[in-house]
């Protein structure tokens, strides 16, 4: 017993109380954080993450959290590999790690090169696709079929607006479509090949 009260009255002399005061605070809206988010209402948690961040910037549980509220929506990836690779650096400063932040830094490096790969799987796969539409339109104006050629090619360039084969593949094909002899390609026309 009189080991704890030696080691809380050290603590409470190593650190300003507006610093104990802070991460308090922090793991409470942790607290709040996880419970919204085993209640899946994310966008609770995801405010209170942030709050508990913005108490106590290095509170490593509530950017772990927050990472994996922003690693399950597409439009977030980046802010992901942001709160991870945050999360990771306060336990790389880290004097003496405890196990357990051994295995947290483990899992979260992990948790990186997944995305990572996961990037990179993406890309490869846009890739392959957007090779095969270019066979397909290709294929298409060879077979004298310039609307559907053309609606390939339009595909394309909603995925990739500067696609060169595209933007000369719709150039050529819509100069070919009977009737649009004189009409100069639109931009920012919707994408009608598969509506």
């Amino acid at each position: 017993m009189r080991i704890i009260i030696i080691v809380q009255m050290v603590l409470l002399c190593a650190f300003p109380a507006h610093v104990r005061a802070d991460e308090e605070t922090a793991d409470l809206l942790c607290e709040k954080g996880v419970s919204d988010f085993e209640k899946k209402d994310y966008a609770a948690a995801e405010t209170a993450f942030l709050k508990a961040i913005e108490s106590f910037p290095e509170h490593i549980k509530s950017c772990m959290k927050l990472a994996e509220i922003y690693e399950m929506s597409d439009e977030k990836q980046t802010q992901a590999i942001e709160y991870y690779t945050r999360a990771k650096e306060l336990l790389d400063v880290k004097e003496k790690p405890t196990a357990d932040e051994k295995k947290q830094k483990t899992a979260i490096e992990k948790k990186l090169e997944q995305i990572d790969k996961l990037g990179m799987d993406y890309k490869t796969e846009r890739a392959n696709y957007l090779k095969t539409l270019l066979g397909i339109a290709n294929d298409a104006k060879k077979d004298k079929r310039y609307d559907f050629a053309v609606k390939v090619y339009k595909e394309m360039l909603q995925l990739d607006p500067k696609n060169a084969d595209a933007l000369k593949g719709r150039k050529e094909a819509e100069a070919l479509v009977p009737g649009n002899k004189d009409k100069e390609p639109e931009s920012g026309e919707e994408n009608e090949l598969f509506n």
